[in-house]
């Protein structure tokens, strides 16, 4: 039954509108399942932020930036928070423009698919459900749970780069300022006792706030692991919808939630319980550096997507300036992330080769993700003799149309939206109930 906008104001409310269109967007997912793979399109622009603000305020910023501390010093500390989160911001312009041109599901691994070769796309599907998931036991690209994806994930992005800013390189600053790098206590374990926040406080004589510290470390912790698991899921649940995984973790309840993914992902957590058995220290350390170094290689494999992208769209005609999102820097943001990237994969580990430093655990958890990816990515060439696409071939126009007239629809649903409220029956309402 088609939805009548008259008939839903008579009995106006506030919550009535956005009530009103998300019943409409579901009836449209019912009517054809597949089109959004069981999940709701239920996703605003306040919920992609706070999700990405619960990934971004985890533990690490609270306890890993004292380790990195101690490694390279407070020069080195903000020297490479700089780069990285130029890196990042880098990663930003160039999905999204990918994701806002077609936001598919798990966009930046699927459309690697499409512009490079199927067996990258699994070999990175594979990774960043890993990382996600060992993160979750230690964090916009949710397009399917978007109703409108052109025009919230542009928001969402640029929101990220200032969150970026402010969390990561600004927090290491003040951290290289206020904290020795030879403090004792740095990185010695997982608990608030090494955050350099904690050791600043209790150095300046301040008798509260190192338990106010305490206290945030927890909800933070837990919010990120929330935020963790989302994604985790999700891209599993795309991973079973190409084929990659194992078609069961596809199923999902009737709210829309991937609830078997949701448990394969919990799973990886238990990993957590190593903790028990050595210490929490070097345990939060071995999995911050497997999950750091997995979602780089992530970040490598977003750039070689986004130079097939680029190349693809010269050889089809289609005009950069068409994209409904874009940046002038992207190209070279894309050079960027493939300098800095690769070099930290190679050195990331290089204490160990110090004269007597050698470390053996130290040396697997920074080379063994970059050589398991390797060794998965070609066991995948083998195994379905994958071929890089051509640029001439590549497949720039599937579901767009589909995802056109999503958008249409959306823009006409804020519209109506916006068209309610401004009528003044929200005013004529709360008058009435006042």
């Amino acid at each position: 039954m088609a939805w009548d906008p008259e008939k839903e104001s008579a009995g106006f409310d506030v919550v009535g509108i956005n009530t009103a269109i998300n019943d409409q967007t579901s009836r449209r997912s019912e009517q054809n399942p597949n089109d959004n793979e069981g999940l709701h399109q239920k996703l605003n622009t306040r919920h992609l932020t706070f999700i990405s603000l619960g990934s971004v305020i985890g533990s690490g910023i609270f306890l890993g930036i004292g380790s990195a501390l101690t490694t390279a010093g407070p020069v080195g500390l903000a020297l490479a928070f700089a780069f990285i989160c130029s890196v990042v911001y880098c990663v930003m312009l160039c999905t999204g423009e990918m994701v806002t041109y077609l936001p598919v599901v798990a966009a930046h691994m699927r459309l690697s698919g499409r512009f490079v070769d199927t067996s990258l796309a699994a070999a990175m599907s594979w990774n960043y459900w890993y990382c996600w998931s060992l993160i979750s036991a230690a964090e916009p690209f949710r397009r399917r749970e978007t109703r409108n994806p052109r025009k919230l994930i542009p928001t969402a992005l640029k929101a990220t780069w200032v969150r970026v800013v402010l969390f990561y390189f600004l927090a290491a600053f003040c951290v290289s300022i206020i904290v020795p790098s030879n403090e004792s206590c740095l990185g010695l374990s997982s608990t608030a006792a090494a955050s350099p926040y904690v050791i600043a406080i209790e150095t300046a004589g301040i008798k509260v706030l190192p338990s106010l510290i305490n206290a945030c470390i927890v909800p933070s912790a837990l919010s990120a692991g929330v935020s963790d698991s989302f994604t985790a899921s999700r891209t599993l649940h795309a991973m079973a919808g190409s084929g990659t995984a194992p078609k069961i973790l596809q199923t999902t309840n009737k709210l829309g939630c991937p609830w078997i993914a949701v448990l394969a992902t919990w799973s990886l957590s238990l990993l957590a319980f190593l903790a028990i058995g050595c210490s929490s220290g070097k345990v939060f350390n071995y999995l911050v550096n497997l999950t750091a170094l997995r979602g780089i290689i992530t970040w490598d494999c977003i750039a070689i997507t986004y130079f097939r992208f680029w190349a693809g769209m010269k050889a089809l005609g289609i005009s950069h300036s068409s994209l409904p999102w874009r940046s002038r820097f992207s190209v070279f943001g894309t050079y960027w992330i493939l300098i800095v990237i690769s070099t930290v994969l190679l050195v990331s580990g290089w204490p160990v080769f110090a004269k007597n430093n050698w470390n053996t655990a130290t040396f697997f958890s920074n080379y063994l993700p970059s050589s398991i990816f390797t060794l998965v990515y070609v066991a995948l060439k083998i195994g379905i003799s994958s071929m890089i696409v051509k640029a001439s071939n590549m497949d720039l126009t599937t579901a767009l149309r589909e995802i056109e007239q999503r958008g249409v629809k959306a823009n006409e649903q804020d519209e109506l939206a916006r068209t309610l409220y401004s009528g003044g029956k929200v005013k004529a309402f709360l008058k009435h109930r006042g």
